[in-house]
């Protein structure tokens, strides 16, 4: 089981607009965002793991969601996922099976993103 991902939003008094935060940790910065990516392949991807679990994807989908909609910041969650692109691109994964899992994850990661951004009216995000 999985405690890596939890989403809350983070209420900021002089903010009209509630900033995401995303982890137990409350994270909500994108350094700090960055390195909980890298941290995250590197804990699913070691020898024996099977790559990441379908409720933290989920969960970083819908972390992404509501960084396009409710946040409106397409900069962040392009930043956010062109990290995760390169760490996954970049990773040595033990196996071929841990590698296709972390890439079938990034096709789910970039729809939801891009989904949010149509349904926001924008141009979509370019994405590697």
């Amino acid at each position: 089981m999985s405690n890596i991902l939890v989403i809350s939003p983070k209420t900021h008094l002089a903010a009209a607009v509630a900033s995401m935060v995303f982890t137990s940790q409350r994270l909500s910065t994108v350094p700090e965002l960055r390195e909980a990516m890298s941290a995250w392949v590197q804990t699913f991807s070691v020898e024996g793991e099977q790559g990441p679990y379908q409720e933290d994807t989920e969960a970083l989908g819908v972390y992404l969601r509501r960084v396009v909609l409710d946040e409106g910041d397409m900069s962040k969650a392009q930043s956010v996922l062109d990290w995760l692109i390169y760490v996954v691109r970049d990773w040595p994964f033990p196996t071929d099976h841990i590698r296709a899992a972390w890439q079938d994850a990034m096709s789910f990661l970039k729809a939801e993103a891009q989904q949010a951004v149509r349904e926001r009216g924008l141009a979509p995000l370019e994405l590697g």
